[in-house]
């Protein structure tokens, strides 16, 4: 029994490890959060049609056929 107790308590040690790495990851990820956030504030707001351009989601443009092409 003390054996067993023994290897419970080596791996409540590294649950007890990785729990803290993984709280130690958050804590990063939530620091660059907020750097992002508070530069994204400085940035500003384009107008939909120039902001659709640049990131290249506006509606495609259908080009038209001519009446006479036989389609």
């Amino acid at each position: 029994m003390k054996t067993e107790f023994g290897k419970f308590g080596e791996v409540l040690a590294k649950t007890r490890d990785t729990l803290e790495r993984a709280a130690r990851n958050i804590e990063q990820a939530e620091v660059r959060a907020r750097q992002m956030a508070r530069k994204l504030r400085t940035v500003e707001a384009l107008p939909g049609e120039a902001a659709q351009q640049l990131l290249g989601t506006g509606v495609p443009e259908v080009p038209e056929v001519p009446e006479d092409a036989g389609v």
